[in-house]
């Protein structure tokens, strides 16, 4: 991920990065987990998606989710 100096995205992207690659290990067991544990890990995992349909980037999918996080 870019780091997104003027808001600080550091934390978002180390803890992403970390879900990302844990999503992706298995899709198909995380997509369940992911949406049915709370709405912003169900945000997140439609992202990943979007990813690597190339729907998005990975940092918009950060962008979603710290948006829906700040509201």
């Amino acid at each position: 991920m870019v780091w997104d100096g003027q808001d600080y995205s550091c934390a978002y992207d180390s803890l992403f990065t970390i879900l990302y690659h844990i999503w992706n290990s298995d899709t198909d067991k995380w997509n369940e987990f992911f949406d049915n544990t709370n709405k912003s890990l169900f945000i997140l995992q439609n992202g990943f998606e979007m990813f690597n349909n190339g729907e998005i980037t990975i940092e918009e999918a950060r962008v979603n989710v710290r948006y829906y996080l700040h509201t």
